[in-house]
């Protein structure tokens, strides 16, 4: 279901294609961080998580604050965010379900969203 958003938004940033493993590809944006995108099926739906991990200085104590002050519902997030703190990263994602028919160009929309949330975080 996929597989042509994500090829057209592989060619939209001059790549051939997307390489997935065990079905999540990963590309670097530099100074930025790294950023997934995960398919996943169950019996109904297909979805595509997106996500951004950024490193961040673990000395910072108000970072895991910020980062659920930013998936709050009270942010009115849309599409919604979730994240975390893995390690020494913050990530963010969506989830994309395939009933939002998205293209490329939308797909990079979202890439831009969850960057300024880091940026805003960190």
């Amino acid at each position: 279901m996929f597989d042509a958003v994500l090829q057209e938004f592989a060619e939209r940033i001059g790549l051939n294609t997307l390489v997935f493993e065990n079905n999540i590809a990963m590309i670097k944006i530099e100074n930025e961080g790294f950023v997934y995108f995960e398919k996943q099926k169950n019996m109904l739906d297909e979805e595509l998580l997106v996500y951004i991990a950024k490193e961040y200085n673990i000395f910072d104590e108000t970072i895991p604050y910020k980062v659920l002050e930013h998936c709050s519902y009270l942010k009115e997030n849309i599409p919604s965010l979730y994240g975390g703190i893995v390690k020494n990263f913050i990530v963010l994602g969506v989830r994309i379900s395939q009933e939002e028919k998205i293209r490329g160009a939308e797909l990079e929309t979202v890439i831009y969203f969850l960057i300024n949330h880091v940026k805003e975080i960190n």
